[in-house]
This record gives C-alpha cells, structure tokens and sequence, in this order.
C-alpha cells in the first residue's frame, strides 16, 4: 500500500495515469455519438458518475456523504464551468470546426489554468512552469501538424469562437475545483460535481428538443465505461492530484490527453500514427519530467 500511495503522489505517474483513462474519451466517442446526442451523453455520464462514486463512498469506503454548506457556491460553478458549459460549446463549435483545431484550441485551456492559478490562487510561483506549459502546448500542435498541412481550411468563426470559449470555460473550472477540493476530500467533490453539473445538463436537454437516442449494446457499455471511469474515477483522481500538486500544474494533463487519444485510434481504430504525432509525443513528455523538478516552495 505504501507503494501504490508513493506512485498516486508522484506528479508524472499522475498525469499519466489520468491521460490513459481521460485519453480513451476519443474512442468512446466515436461509439456513443452514433447512439446519443451529444448533450443526452454528457447528461447520462455524470450521472452514472455519480452513482459509481456515490456506491463506492456508501458501499465500499462505508462512510457518509457529508455537503460543506460554505462550498455550495464553488461546486455550483465549478459544475457550470467544467462539466456543463464547455460541453454544451463544444458540441455546437465542433459542427464547422475540423476536430484537430477545436483539439488545439481546447489545448490552450491548461495555459490558461496556469495563468488564472497565478493570479486568483495561492499558486504564485507557477510562473516557472510557463516555458514548459508552452513547450507542451507545441507538443500538442506537433500531434495535428500532419492534419493541419493537408487541410483546406474554411471555419465559421462564430463556432471557432465557441471552441475557445470552451478551453477558457475549462481553465476556470480547473480553478474551482482547487477550491472545492479545500472544503472536501476528492470522493465527495467529485459526487457532488457530477450531481450538480447533471442537473444543469437537465435543464438543456428540453431547451435543445433532442432525438430519442438509438440504443446499441456496443453504445450502452461504452456509456457505462465512460460515466464509471471517465467521470467517476477520473475525476475524483483529478480532485486528489488537484489537492496534492496544485490546479495549475495538474492542469498539464491537458496536453497528454491528446496523445494518449491519438496511441488509442492507432491501437485500436487502426488510424495512422505520424512522425508529428510521435514527436509531438516526446516533447510533451520531456516537458512534464520538467515540470515535475521545478521547486514551487520558494527559496
């Protein structure tokens, strides 16, 4: 055990580990849209994890889910701004938007977060990550580099805007969930984000007069897979790694998701893995080993 608590407390094992669940979202993607509309996924896999966390805390762990009343305004806008909003943008930005440039754009969201953790929190000295940040974001353009020199590009800018907007949504969600992580351990937080950031998805779904979902076997496990994992323990990971090392340094997982999403389409969609790709790969991790050396405590 004390192991497996020394590897969950090591930043690069971290961010890893996140990236290989987060980075399965392309694959299951590609199921799940054929069966659901966009907003009604969304919707169906906070829910399912919530239930997943909230069977784990009554079930497993056996302790009470106990709501730290000062915290209701965070967890509120922390769901609003990280599990609903740029979803709800990216959903309608992506229809006009080549997916490799609406991935650069949500890239940008972990510079952001680095940005926002300097100035509003207590994470001052997160300025000697920018290099790598930046470093990390060129390894993400590296991976859509093949796609981006082939391309004839013609976007709406209205949707193009949307797609950013997204990526700042996300920034500042990552900055609020640091702050709910003050008031309560991952587990709760991450039941409590994904029950509220539900209801929100509620309140879309008639807005949108979306079409009765096609129902698959295939689209069913891979929803399932999504909310249990994805969300359920993906975000209560992402909590405790957000406790231990900070919003703006967990933040890097952004730009490992993509890589890991491009190894997953080789692997298992048999898509071609390019030379840019596999650079785009390295630099990425060489910035996260730095990222992991750099003394954030002060002199």
């Amino acid at each position: 055990m004390a192991k497996l608590k020394s590897l969950i407390d090591n930043f690069t094992f971290s961010i890893l580990s996140l990236s290989l669940i987060w980075g399965s979202d392309y694959i299951l993607i590609k199921i799940i849209i054929k069966s659901f509309h966009p907003i009604l996924f969304v919707s169906l896999k906070l829910l399912i994890g919530a239930i997943s966390i909230f069977i784990i805390l009554k079930f497993i762990l056996k302790r009470n889910i106990i709501f730290e009343k000062n915290a209701l305004i965070f967890v509120l806008s922390a769901a609003f701004f990280d599990t609903f909003l740029p979803q709800i943008l990216i959903s309608f930005g992506e229809r006009t938007v080549p997916s490799y440039i609406a991935s650069l754009l949500l890239a940008s969201s972990p510079i952001f977060a680095l940005i926002f953790s300097i100035l509003f929190t207590n994470e001052k000295l997160n300025y000697k990550l920018v290099p790598y940040f930046l470093f990390g974001f060129l390894g993400v353009f590296f991976i859509f580099f093949n796609e981006f020199i082939k391309a004839k590009i013609s976007i709406n800018i209205l949707n193009l805007l949307l797609v950013a907007f997204a990526s700042i949504s996300y920034a500042i969600g990552v900055i609020l969930l640091k702050k709910v992580s003050s008031f309560m351990d991952a587990f709760t937080s991450s039941f409590y984000l994904m029950i509220f950031g539900f209801l929100f998805s509620l309140i879309a779904i008639p807005i949108f007069k979306l079409p009765a979902p096609d129902f698959t076997y295939q689209s069913i496990f891979a929803l399932i897979f999504a909310g249990v994992v994805l969300n359920g323990i993906g975000y209560t990971y992402f909590f405790y790694a957000i406790s231990k090392f900070g919003a703006g340094k967990s933040s890097f997982v952004g730009y490992l998701v993509p890589f890991f999403s491009t190894l997953y389409g080789t692997l298992l969609l048999k898509e071609k893995l390019t030379i840019y790709a596999v650079l785009g790969g390295i630099l990425i991790l060489i910035s996260s080993y730095f990222i992991n050396r750099v003394n954030l405590k002060g002199d």
